[in-house]
């Protein structure tokens, strides 16, 4: 019979009540159990476990400890049930090692002429990190879980782009979380022409840029990248969110460009100009902007040798 440690740390999703509580010691766990505060058929984890969600009544720990066990002739049910729960969004994950804190001391470093060239940049929860090589990467799926949104960038891809849509950074994408929604190359420049096209009169430019939505009091949250952008407006992309926007909308941004670019943040006031229900992209227009910010973007607009005129 395994023995469970004081110190464990127990989550549980309740199936009916489509809640996560947590953490539990297991003996407080195991008391709701024989109260039926939780199901058998809830789905639990341990901290630090290797494992994944699975149902409290196949986990050995409990199931030895049990006195009359449920009706397994039911589990068919459930099993549907809690394969379901994948759906569920922003799940906690007990991770020892984030891959922020692996990577973060990995980023930066010349190609030592071993292994790959240390060529992606990733967002991981909002924070930049690079260049890094596949090693690096490999090395942290290794060592920690992924977070479930992860941007990848290298030189010759137009923007940021979740890892599952990265060939050869796909299989480190996390297994747990929404996935990213499906826009076809076909769509994307489409779209951008067609909407830049009716709306757009000035000179447009590609820039590698998070977008985070910032709050009255300074909180800023990532809602997106950037598609393409110039002194009128900008282009979001919607890769994870499912936020949807209406005309009319206003709320301040923050455009953050990759390091490598050396560009400061850009703050600026917008107003929502139109958004695609299909694809989730948002022409953002411009409102107010720091002067300096937008001597920033002048700057940079200026010194790119290609454009599309509209």
């Amino acid at each position: 019979m395994p023995t469970p440690s004081a110190s464990e740390k127990w989550f549980v999703i309740h199936l009916e009540k489509r809640i996560f509580e947590g953490p539990f010691g297991f003996n407080q766990l195991h008391a709701k159990l024989k109260s039926g505060e939780v199901s058998w058929f809830d789905i639990g984890y341990r901290a630090g476990s290797s494992g994944s969600w699975v149902r409290i009544v196949e986990i050995p720990e409990f199931m030895e400890r049990a006195g009359k066990l449920p009706d397994l002739g039911i589990l068919k049910h459930f099993r549907g049930v809690a394969a379901r729960q994948t759906q569920l969004k922003k799940i906690p994950i007990d991770r020892s090692v984030p891959w922020i804190d692996i990577l973060s001391s990995k980023g930066g470093r010349a190609s030592d002429g071993v292994g790959s060239k240390a060529e992606w940049h990733l967002i991981l929860d909002e924070k930049e990190c690079g260049p890094l090589s596949l090693e690096d990467i490999e090395s942290a799926h290794k060592q920690g879980e992924p977070p479930q949104q992860i941007y990848a960038w290298c030189e010759g891809m137009p923007r940021w782009k979740p890892i599952s849509q990265v060939a050869k950074l796909r299989k480190y994408a996390s297994a747990g979380g929404p996935p990213p929604f499906a826009i076809s190359a076909q769509d994307e420049n489409k779209l951008i022409v067609e909407h830049g096209t009716n709306r757009r009169k000035a000179m447009r430019r590609r820039l590698v840029a998070s977008i985070s939505r910032v709050s009255s009091t300074g909180v800023k949250e990532m809602i997106g990248v950037c598609g393409d952008i110039n002194l009128e407006g900008v282009l979001l992309i919607q890769e994870f969110q499912s936020e949807v926007y209406k005309p009319g909308d206003k709320f301040a941004i923050e455009v953050n460009p990759m390091r490598a670019l050396k560009m400061s943040p850009l703050r600026a006031a917008v107003t929502v100009r139109w958004y695609d229900r299909k694809t989730h992209f948002t022409g953002l227009q411009f409102l107010q902007m720091e002067p300096m910010d937008r001597k920033f973007l002048e700057t940079y607009l200026r010194t790119l040798d290609k454009g599309v005129r509209i």
